[in-house]
C-alpha cells in the first residue's frame, strides 16, 4: 500500500547526498528536486559516494563540454591526470 511521504520524511533529500536505500524508496521526489530545482544529489553507500543524479539538462551540457574538451589535446591531457 502507498503512502505519500511525510515532509519531515524527507527532510534527507534537502542534504547534497542521500542514501541508496531512501533514493529508491522516494525517487519521485528525488527527481523532482534534481529536475526542478536544478539540484545534484550524490547516491551513498555505506557512506561512500557511488553515483550522482543530475537533471537532463546538466547530463547533456557536460556531455557536451566533454567533447569540446577531448577535442584539445591539452585539455584532454589535464582532463586525464586529474583522473
Amino acid at each position: 500500500v502507498y503512502t505519500e511521504p511525510v515532509a519531515s520524511d524527507l527532510k534527507e533529500l534537502d542534504e547534497d547526498e542521500v542514501g541508496i536505500r531512501f533514493a529508491r524508496a522516494n525517487l519521485t521526489e528525488l527527481v523532482a528536486r534534481v529536475r526542478l530545482l536544478k539540484q545534484v544529489k550524490f547516491l551513498t553507500n555505506r557512506d561512500r559516494r557511488v553515483a550522482a543524479v543530475v537533471s537532463l539538462e546538466y547530463y547533456e551540457r557536460a556531455e557536451r563540454a566533454l567533447a569540446i574538451v577531448e577535442q584539445h589535446p591539452q585539455l584532454r591531457a589535464q582532463l586525464d591526470a586529474d583522473t
